[in-house]
């Protein structure tokens, strides 16, 4: 719950152009589709998930939805991101 309410609270911030949540151990996919909703996130430019184990392919899928003009995403030790999440990118 703690997650999900912070990113519900940075969510609410339509200006946010960099966020880095790396190594977040609690930062799930319901936690990403709580923070991008069906929010287009235009402006944000860079976004580093690295380590954060519990994003799946389906965050993903809300990132890359939302975030059009990311320039630097970060994935390191991302286990559960497969090739298939990563094709999303760029789409």
């Amino acid at each position: 719950i703690g997650t999900e309410l912070s990113m519900s609270r940075l969510g609410a911030l339509p200006h946010l152009t960099s966020l880095d949540v790396a190594d977040c151990s609690t930062l799930s996919d319901h936690s990403l589709d709580v923070f991008f909703g069906s929010r287009s996130r235009k402006k944000m430019a860079v976004l580093d998930v690295s380590g954060c184990e519990l994003v799946t392919n389906k965050g993903l899928k809300y990132i890359t939805k939302s975030c059009r003009n990311l320039t630097s995403l970060k994935l390191k030790r991302n286990m559960s991101v497969t090739d298939e999440g990563v094709a999303l990118i760029g789409k």
